[in-house]
């Protein structure tokens, strides 16, 4: 995607839920969201994005026994969309070890939210987006207990010389209150 159609669609994002229009804009994406826990975004974009994507979903799915539970429940949610949604059950950093460079069109973190841990995943996934890709991550948001994502984002931006968005999240659920990042990865 170049610059000029990402800016076209960035005008149009209100929510995370409106990502879709830029996997829309993209021949058969290969996408992935890192933090699926119980599937609700990865189902999303699954049906509200491209026929022709793929969808890898990563995420440890250990810990707390909720987060354990989880997995059963993305499983159930993702068995629809067959081989489109490919599940990784692994710690996100290993995980990205398993792709190569420039290989994803959209990238989406949204796993262990305190600050070593969202630049751990900046880090290990940025050069995993394609030139022209969106790399994006949710709870963009000051004073959200446990959340140090703005304290890993905007130092990469700046470091990188990037243009950050942010969403304006308003949705019926807590989650769709929570801000979302995202910016173009320069060719």
């Amino acid at each position: 995607m170049d610059k000029q159609l990402f800016d076209s669609i960035a005008i149009k994002v209100r929510t995370r839920n409106d990502f879709p229009l830029f996997l829309n804009a993209i021949d058969k994406p290969v996408c992935v969201e890192i933090g699926v826990a119980q599937g609700e975004y990865s189902e999303l974009l699954l049906r509200t994005g491209p026929p022709t994507s793929t969808f890898y979903c990563v995420d440890i799915w250990s810990g707390k026994r909720k987060f354990r539970n989880f997995f059963a429940l993305a499983i159930e949610r993702l068995a629809p969309f067959d081989m489109r949604a490919r599940i990784i059950r692994s710690p996100s950093v290993e995980a990205a070890a398993m792709f190569p460079d420039a290989f994803f069109d959209f990238i989406y973190i949204d796993a262990n939210h305190t600050t070593p841990y969202v630049a751990a995943d900046i880090e290990a996934w940025y050069p995993k987006a394609k030139p022209g890709s969106v790399f994006a991550g949710h709870d963009y948001v000051v004073g959200h207990r446990k959340c140090g994502v703005i304290e890993a984002v905007d130092p990469f931006v700046e470091r990188e010389g990037l243009e950050l968005h942010t969403t304006h999240e308003d949705g019926p659920k807590r989650a769709d209150k929570l801000f979302s990042w995202y910016l173009w990865k320069p060719k």
